[in-house]
């Protein structure tokens, strides 16, 4: 996660879990789709295990990445 709020992942991705729009898997970092349900928001925190991602927005609503 940078300054802006901007959020990047790489890794497996087999099942969507990047969140960049896409089942193939990253060796560098992507960028985190941040449209439908995140469209608009700014994220303050993220924390992940092997199952998911969830991302807090400023305001503190959280959702699943």
């Amino acid at each position: 996660m940078l300054v802006n709020g901007n959020v990047y992942g790489s890794g497996w991705n087999t099942d969507g879990r990047l969140g960049d729009g896409s089942l193939t898997s990253k060796s560098l970092f992507v960028g985190v789709y941040m449209g439908g349900a995140m469209a608009g928001k700014k994220i303050a925190k993220i924390s992940g295990n092997s199952l998911m991602t969830m991302a807090l927005a400023t305001g503190n609503s959280a959702t699943i990445l």
